[in-house]
């Protein structure tokens, strides 16, 4: 459940530093109560879509969407995610 990459609108949008970001757990970021239990449908399943709300370094909390999905680098599973603010 730790980032292992992040784009500078990811870094920009939560107000982290690349290398702060990276530091994180999923949980972290996503502190809602079913974050657990999204993770592991999302792993379960292999990819996962909906809406969702983050917590912000300075604390403000953000809704979006997202679309999570697995892929296989190296012959390791790995879990990209896209996402964008609600409309």
């Amino acid at each position: 459940m730790r980032y292992v990459a992040a784009n500078l609108t990811a870094c920009e949008l939560l107000g982290y530093e690349r290398d702060e970001l990276l530091r994180l757990r999923v949980t972290d970021v996503a502190q809602y109560q079913e974050a657990r239990g999204d993770f592991e449908a999302m792993i379960a399943s292999g990819e996962l879509k909906g809406r969702t709300s983050v917590a912000c370094k300075d604390g403000t909390e953000l809704n979006l969407r997202h679309r999570s999905s697995e892929t296989t680098i190296a012959g390791l599973p790995y879990y990209v995610a896209v996402l964008w603010p609600e409309p």
